[in-house]
């Protein structure tokens, strides 16, 4: 866990992927910053949180937003780049693998 803010986690993966978990209920977090997490570990529970960049609170309804970003690197020496990509093949395979048991 690299980062969290108002009402989201981020994860970073040892191949430098970032997965954002917003609308993240704060109060119950079952993870700390700079914790290893293993696939199946809980990160939280989703909830309505919702805030503005000048910390007031927004209504919205339950759901999780989910993000992630590859990372790579243009030339040798130079800082990685992240592109951001839509997960939901990746949402799909993973809801397949859990119905074949896997």
């Amino acid at each position: 866990i690299i980062d969290i803010r108002r009402h989201w986690v981020t994860m970073q993966t040892p191949d430098g992927t970032i997965y954002n978990y917003l609308h993240l209920n704060m109060g119950e977090l079952a993870v700390t910053e700079g914790r290893q997490v293993a696939k199946g570990d809980r990160i939280g529970k989703i909830s309505s949180d919702f805030f503005k960049s000048d910390g007031s609170s927004v209504p919205t309804t339950t759901h999780l937003h989910f993000e992630m970003y590859e990372n790579y690197v243009e030339a040798p020496g130079e800082d990685p780049l992240f592109t951001k990509v839509n997960p939901y093949m990746t949402l799909v395979a993973a809801y397949d693998r859990k119905l074949r048991g896997e």
